[in-house]
């Protein structure tokens, strides 16, 4: 979606994509509740100054995360579940979000 995204918008949109175990500084800058979750956007500006980010999932999702690491449940355990509301979304989530902060970016970035 990203990279149609770039496609669309090639004078404003540079995609990069960076592995998260090869840059670690960028991912450590970065982390969610302490931990290097993937995927993370992260929006910089011309002069790449971070002016938002987005990850690794849907805020609806993340927080059911939050709850089942809270009720004792282990990766093993939550991973299914996270297929299951992904399947059920069908990434109307994601959209919606990355609308909202892509709006959100001043117009002059």
């Amino acid at each position: 979606m990203m990279a149609a995204i770039e496609r669309t918008l090639p004078k404003k949109i540079s995609l990069r994509i960076f592995l998260r175990d090869s840059n670690l500084e960028l991912i450590d800058a970065n982390l969610t509740d302490g931990g290097r979750s993937i995927p993370k956007l992260i929006i910089l500006d011309k002069d790449l100054q971070e002016i938002a980010t987005w990850g690794p999932r849907p805020a609806g999702l993340q927080a059911k995360v939050q709850l089942w690491k809270e009720e004792g449940l282990t990766m093993k355990q939550i991973i299914p579940k996270i297929y299951a509301w992904y399947d059920v979304d069908a990434s109307r989530s994601f959209q919606k979000e990355l609308e909202w902060v892509l709006a959100a970016l001043p117009v002059d970035n």
